[in-house]
């Protein structure tokens, strides 16, 4: 099979969080299974945009074609009139395409390119079609891009490719008439294999040992519920004096500021540490040093750094608005927590008190982990839906 899987940004840009992970590791999962892999990106990388990569080079990436295209503009619309071109000149050669994420231009050149051609395309929106991701004030600009833009491409698509029946469920309002299957992301669980020592973050962050770490790993944007983490955090501090919250990841739609603000309103900056967007390294000292993970997200599709912080054994608390979180609930993996500050509070504290108890469940998620998101495996089955859609 010669597949094409178009996406705005692919690794090494992991300033986009979970989907360039899971993402890159599905598409090396399906190359070791003789699949021809092309994958389509820009060349953008956050702040870094164009400095990231080479414009418009071609890579072999753990036996996967990666070309990156120039970004013409420095959004997150990840507009490229050259890998536009390239999909208008070359989709025809590919027996499938696999396109990530809407709402940007990659997005629409890939479904036009494809549908004009006859070449079956399946589409990853990863969480935009979920209700959550409409509120706010730009709801009236998204429902009319999408009627306008979208709409028709996405019901010519063979599958929608949902990681979550949470997914799925909170798509439904849009009524979008194209048949879709589940399968959760990929993830690469080499990087897990062997953690680095302990102490590494504590000492660059002069985090004193006896200290407990609770960790927030993932973009800062207002979904990710950080508010109410920061309130569970100072009731926490009641018992806990000497406990820091740590905040690893970019700022998205400026909301750091408010962040800080309602950090020094509650009376916890001096114990809130920011450190913005961690490297590879960096990031698994973090997981490596923290004594829980902490995720209480107003909605969330899936939570690539929950699967992360089970790989490296942490304890974790996610909200019951995180998609995997059923799992967690039944399997007792975890901890599960409504959006309750008093509540949140309540559980970090049995979890510290604890610690040999949810570290022997940590070591149980870290095992259900390996075994339930192994990229060969998601491949395989990823590779039987891909094979039923150019019937």
């Amino acid at each position: 099979m010669r597949l094409l899987c178009v996406i705005p940004f692919y690794k090494p840009a992991y300033v986009y969080g979970g989907p360039v992970r899971c993402v890159s590791a599905l598409c090396e999962a399906l190359s070791s299974l003789d699949v021809d892999v092309t994958v389509y990106t820009t060349n953008a990388n956050g702040a870094l945009a164009s400095d990231a990569f080479e414009p418009d080079s071609s890579q072999c990436i753990n036996g996967v074609k990666v070309r990156y295209f120039s970004r013409d503009f420095a959004t997150n619309y990840f507009y490229s009139t050259s890998l536009a071109r390239a999909c208008e000149e070359t989709i025809k050669d590919f027996d499938l395409v696999y396109i990530v994420s809407n709402w940007c231009h990659p997005f629409l050149t890939a479904c036009k390119a494809a549908y004009h051609t006859n070449v079956p395309y399946i589409i990853s929106p990863k969480a935009s079609l979920k209700r959550a991701a409409w509120k706010g004030s730009k709801y009236v600009k998204k429902i009319i891009y999408h009627y306008i833009f979208e709409r028709k491409l996405i019901n010519n698509a063979k599958f929608l490719h949902y990681s979550t029946h949470l997914e799925s469920k909170d798509s439904e309002w849009l009524k979008i008439k194209t048949p879709f299957f589940v399968l959760p992301d990929s993830i690469d669980l080499s990087e897990f294999d062997e953690l680095p020592p302990l102490g590494n973050f504590r000492k660059k962050f002069e985090i004193p040992d006896e200290s407990k770490i609770i960790l927030y790993l993932g973009r800062i944007e207002q979904q990710k519920g950080l508010d109410i983490a920061f309130q569970a955090f100072a009731r926490l501090l009641g018992t806990h004096a000497n406990a820091f919250f740590v905040v690893a990841g970019p700022e998205e739609d400026n909301y750091l500021s408010p962040l800080r603000n309602l950090a020094h309103s509650l009376g916890i900056s001096h114990r809130v540490l920011f450190t913005g967007f961690l490297d590879s390294r960096a990031r698994m000292e973090a997981l490596r040093d923290a004594d829980v993970f902490l995720l209480t997200s107003y909605s969330e599709n899936f939570g690539i750094a929950i699967i992360e912080a089970m790989l490296s054994g942490l304890p974790v608390i996610v909200s019951d608005q995180v998609g995997i979180s059923d799992y967690i609930r039944d399997l007792q993996l975890g901890v599960v927590v409504p959006l309750k500050p008093d509540l949140i509070a309540e559980k970090l504290e049995l979890v510290i008190g604890s610690e040999e108890y949810y570290k022997d469940i940590a070591k149980k998620a870290s095992s259900w982990v390996r075994d339930t998101f192994d990229p060969q495996k998601i491949a395989v089955k990823i590779l039987d839906k891909f094979n039923n859609a150019i019937k």
